[in-house]
């Protein structure tokens, strides 16, 4: 069993980030994954069984009986001891050649083909430990320009820099940090502040961040304030010394994007996610519950958008800090990149929602 020295916790056997590389053939895909420490390239793809029948004493040939299709995923490459730390962030650039991963204090600049060597792009580590006072909370490539990579950190900050200027992104060309909207200084100012998930909008324009009470919009070309602040968790202001008691308020919430940009999800307590308008209008919540046996298995359907039918399987929901289960959070959220399908994992479900027809 591995050791993360920096937060003194073992380190589990699990998967953490999965990365999807473009499609090199109709039947064939690669992937990255990672657990807290490595990270494996994959192949994933379709193989063909055949079962045939013989007849004993027979001098004919075997026929085919049956052909079955499985689906086998292949190791190709492990990048194995480039991290100290927890790996928080995995991107895949859009080159399709290269990827970054990184975990607390350093982000790795990786080649799918070279296993055994990694550059090191980020690195927030002090000479002293004891002067430690930002950590990175996660990192992306832009989904376009393959020499521009951004992290967040948990002081609130989207560092944005370009792997053109120099190989070290010490030196960054864009930081973006909310002054005017940040919270009044108390004891919870850098929990709430420091952000749990940002990503680049599918167009490349756009960086969306959240922390623990707000989603914010940022243009790329604007560094002084967002477009758009989303409030979250308004309605737990009032609750955040209990939040802290119960360890909530250490929880990382992410979120996930429309593939026309127009609609975000976000998940929250009592296995509740909210459903914001990019371009201004009413969030709506609602209860990630058991769909009816008549909605067809896993998959609910909602109202939101553009659709005029009441939806009849789910209903708003109002959230109610007293009554609320705080031990049911939905904190992982994923949009399908075709549709209005979207994934919300609540507890141990993950639950599929898709938009009614306004026909």
């Amino acid at each position: 069993m591995e050791f993360d020295y920096l937060k003194s916790v073992e380190i589990e056997a699990r998967v953490s980030k999965i990365r999807w590389l473009t499609p090199g053939s109709a039947t064939q895909r690669r992937l990255l994954s990672c657990n807290d420490k490595t990270i494996k390239l994959w192949r994933v793809g379709e193989r063909c069984q055949r079962e045939y029948t013989h007849v004993p004493g027979s001098s004919l040939l075997p026929k085919i009986h049956r052909r079955t299709t499985n689906t086998v995923a292949r190791p190709l490459r492990t990048f194995a001891n480039g991290h100290a730390y927890q790996i928080n962030g995995l991107s895949m650039n859009s080159d399709q050649e290269t990827f970054i991963s990184s975990d607390d204090l350093r982000i790795n600049l990786w080649h799918t083909n070279n296993k055994n060597e990694a550059f090191l792009v980020v690195d927030l580590k002090p000479a002293n430990m004891e002067e430690l006072s930002e950590v990175i909370t996660g990192a992306e490539f832009h989904p376009y320009n393959c020499n521009l990579l951004m992290y967040s950190s948990s002081k609130g900050l989207v560092r944005v820099g370009d792997l053109r200027e120099q190989a070290l992104c010490d030196r960054y060309a864009k930081v973006y940090e909310d002054i005017e909207g940040s919270e009044p200084r108390s004891f919870f100012s850098e929990l709430i502040s420091s952000v749990s998930d940002a990503r680049f909008s599918r167009c490349g324009r756009y960086v969306i961040t959240r922390d623990y009470l707000t989603l914010r919009i940022w243009d790329l070309a604007m560094e002084k304030r967002p477009v758009a602040r989303i409030p979250f968790h308004d309605y737990l202001r009032s609750h955040l010394s209990h939040l802290y008691e119960t360890d909530c308020i250490f929880d990382k919430f992410d979120f996930a994007v429309s593939p026309d940009s127009k609609f975000i999800v976000g998940g929250t307590y009592h296995g509740a996610f909210t459903l914001v308008p990019v371009a201004g209008g009413q969030p709506l919540s609602f209860e990630a519950g058991k769909p009816k046996p008549s909605s067809g298995g896993f998959f609910g359907s909602l109202s939101w958008g553009r659709s005029k039918k009441p939806s009849a399987i789910m209903k708003p929901f109002h959230f109610d800090p007293v009554t609320a289960d705080f031990t049911n959070k939905a904190l992982r959220c994923a949009w399908s990149p075709n549709d209005s399908t979207f994934a919300v994992a609540s507890s141990n479900r993950v639950l599929l929602y898709s938009q009614q027809s306004s026909n």
